[in-house]
């Protein structure tokens, strides 16, 4: 009879720190007479901690698939609550990344939240993606459980 053994050994990699980021739009493409009616951002790490509405605006979250990122929608409820720019946000989503897990996309700039909006003048309205340029992160806070 033969015999197996050996010895698995198993670690997770240590999560060295948990970083907020702050996600505004700035410098947004829009025509003159134009205003923003909805924004969507599609965010490829962390998880969304919060998300700043505009006064009649809906939210919606979506986790697809932990692969896929997630989708935020924004929408405006009337008219008279369509933004003039980006910047009347303020900061519009906050984040979450895990920045210690290895293997795991973390934080690098701009290109890891994408977008377009809906803008729409007196006749018409038509979609817009966000230009990379336009998405700004900043850190805003690290949280190291080792200290």
């Amino acid at each position: 009879m033969a015999r197996c053994s050996g010895l698995l050994l198993a670690a997770a990699a240590p999560i060295d720190s948990m970083s907020l980021y702050e996600v505004r739009l700035k410098q947004l493409p829009l025509k003159e007479g134009e205003r923003i009616s909805a924004i969507t951002l599609n965010i490829a790490w962390g998880n969304v901690r919060t998300v700043t509405l505009p006064l009649d605006w809906t939210a919606e979250v979506g986790y697809p698939d932990a692969s896929d990122g997630t989708t935020v929608w924004l929408e405006a409820g009337h008219g008279t609550s369509f933004l003039n720019s980006g910047e009347e946000i303020g900061t519009i989503l906050t984040i979450l990344s895990n920045d210690g897990v290895t293997g795991h996309t973390r934080c690098d700039g701009s290109g890891n939240v994408k977008g377009c909006i809906v803008v729409q003048d007196t006749i018409s309205s038509r979609t817009n993606e966000i230009p990379v340029t336009s998405i700004e992160i900043n850190s805003s806070q690290t949280n190291n459980p080792s200290n």
